[in-house]
């Protein structure tokens, strides 16, 4: 009997497992690995993770070309070639606007020109006198790559001189004012008018300078900045002064005709009141960089093709004749003739006509259109509403003939000969 215990199990003196409780160290043990492994895999996908970020934006980096020059060229509308040179349009057409950047592509190691062009008839581009070749010029598209392109407008103020001493030519201030109507893409449509100091006129005419800029980054990822460069030429060492590569539009009216029209070539430029240097004030006018009263009206006489020297003192007697002499200005802004106070001054054969030069002392303006609300711009009185062009002591603009009332002298009106006649009698 006393090895029955050990044939029927344990006895009343040996304790029996506690099933209960050795489940729950079971269940420790589980969760202990559980948690283990979660972090071992939660390490190992942010190790991947970093890898394919860093790997990622190295390959976005490599893929993208660094852009390491820019230039501003243009066409003129119905051609396809581009070029760095200025503008001077006298149809009508507008003109489109261009930036070119060179750059390396990494991904093939070799440089290429960059641009968009919004048409489907090839762009050819023509910078330092040579024409890319078509397998060089590239459409600047890359994925989740953005490139923003900044045109500005360079105007010169009338309000602001640099201080560079005597030499008045060159204190003429010019600022930029950044267009976002001309858009960001890389190519833009030219507009002539000035926004900085004048809105007297509303013709898309006369002078205008521009420059840009381009930024590359990536669409995802702003702060990963691919290339920031300015066109060539875009800044001056000196403040105020004329950036050096700014590309100059002209643009004239195509409804007119004489001297009415090439005026407007040099509307947004700045004249000089009195400028000493009638020689120094012609190079102003003929690099479309202003002048000064009578300078301006010579430029767009040559224009015409007269045959006027900026320094002849005799000019007006060589190419035009006098049609009236001591008119004065009354309070009622009324142009009188010479000892007639009630008279008028009608527009036609026998009196004014546009194109018609109006002189005061060293100040010319020339005559534009009738003011008032007429059936036809060339008839009624000549008055201080009328249209005339001016240049003086600002920007060369359209206002009116009041700008005369002010002055004491007597006003002559002279009248272009025609372009052989003044050929002749020079």
């Amino acid at each position: 009997m006393a090895d029955d215990k050990w044939k029927s199990g344990p006895g009343p003196d040996v304790e029996l497992p506690d099933t209960e409780k050795d489940g729950d160290y079971t269940a420790s043990r589980f969760k202990v690995k559980y948690a283990i492994w979660t972090v071992a895999a939660a390490a190992v996908f942010f190790i991947i993770l970093i890898l394919w970020i860093f790997s990622g934006r190295a390959e976005r980096i490599r893929s993208v070309p660094v852009l390491e020059k820019a230039w501003i060229v243009s066409r003129l509308e119905g051609e396809n070639i581009a070029t760095e040179l200025p503008k001077f349009v006298d149809d009508g057409r507008g003109v489109m606007l261009y930036l070119v950047a060179y750059g390396l592509d990494k991904t093939e190691n070799k440089h290429f020109y960059y641009t968009e062009n919004p048409s489907d008839e090839p762009l050819r581009v023509i910078i330092g006198g040579k024409e890319i070749p078509q397998d060089q010029l590239r459409t600047f598209s890359f994925i989740d790559t953005m490139s923003m392109v900044g045109w500005y407008k360079i105007e010169v103020s009338p309000y602001f001189y640099r201080d560079v001493g005597r030499d008045i030519p060159h204190r003429l201030f010019w600022t930029e004012s950044r267009k976002h109507k001309m858009g960001d893409r890389w190519w833009t449509i030219a507009d002539v008018r000035a926004d900085l100091f004048t809105d007297y006129h509303f013709d898309y005419v006369g002078t205008m300078r521009y420059t840009a800029d381009v930024m590359v980054f990536h669409a995802r990822d702003p702060e990963l900045i691919f290339s920031n460069i300015k066109a060539e030429g875009a800044k001056s060492e000196i403040p105020g002064a004329l950036p050096p590569g700014a590309h100059r539009i002209t643009m004239l009216p195509d409804r007119r005709s004489g001297l009415d029209r090439t005026y407007r070539a040099f509307f947004n430029l700045f004249a000089f009141e009195n400028h000493p240097d009638p020689a120094a004030a012609g190079a102003l006018t003929e690099a479309f960089l202003g002048g000064s009263s009578r300078s301006i009206l010579i430029g767009a006489m040559r224009l015409l093709g007269y045959d006027v020297a900026y320094d002849d003192p005799a000019f007006l007697e060589k190419v035009a004749d006098r049609v009236m002499s001591g008119v004065t200005i009354d309070s009622f802004s009324y142009f009188r003739p010479a000892g007639d106070d009630e008279g008028f001054i009608l527009y036609g054969e026998e009196g004014v006509q546009p194109g018609d030069i109006l002189v005061r002392g060293d100040r010319y303006l020339v005559l534009s259109r009738n003011g008032d609300e007429m059936p036809e711009p060339e008839s009624g009185a000549l008055t201080g509403d009328d249209v005339v062009l001016d240049a003086y002591n600002a920007l060369v603009i359209e206002t009116f003939a009041k700008v005369l009332e002010r002055g004491v002298e007597p006003i002559e009106i002279w009248r272009l000969r025609p372009l052989e006649s003044a050929a002749a009698g020079s």
